[in-house]
């Protein structure tokens, strides 16, 4: 059986783990950001703040495109994050069928999908 390596599995597991933190924190930025210059209307008292986020970041509209830009980038985090959980499944699922086909006392040789 070929196993990776530690180094390997290190890489794995940082790659993962860096694309799940880069969505699960781009996913509630992106999408208060977006909220950000309507707040006002939900909560008077934080006008002020409000303006000030939104004069800080350049305006209204540079607020919002930039969560609208986060939110896009939490879409492609949980693809890439899906695409990886996919192939570490599809590798474990090929390493079964190659014991199934390559052990001579298994009940049915060859496995068609």
């Amino acid at each position: 059986m070929n196993e990776d390596s530690r180094a390997v599995r290190t890489h794995s597991w940082l790659y993962r783990t860096s694309i799940g933190v880069l969505f699960y924190l781009a996913l509630p930025i992106g999408a208060a950001l977006m909220l950000v210059p309507a707040f006002h209307v939900a909560d008077p008292a934080q006008d002020l703040l409000v303006q000030k986020l939104t004069n800080v970041m350049g305006g209204s509209v540079v607020v919002a495109a930039v969560g609208l830009a986060l939110l896009v980038l939490a879409v492609w985090a949980r693809r890439r994050l899906l695409d990886v959980r996919q192939a570490a499944n599809d590798a474990i699922a090929a390493r079964i069928m190659t014991d199934l086909r390559a052990a001579p006392a298994a009940h049915v040789p060859e496995f068609y999908l």
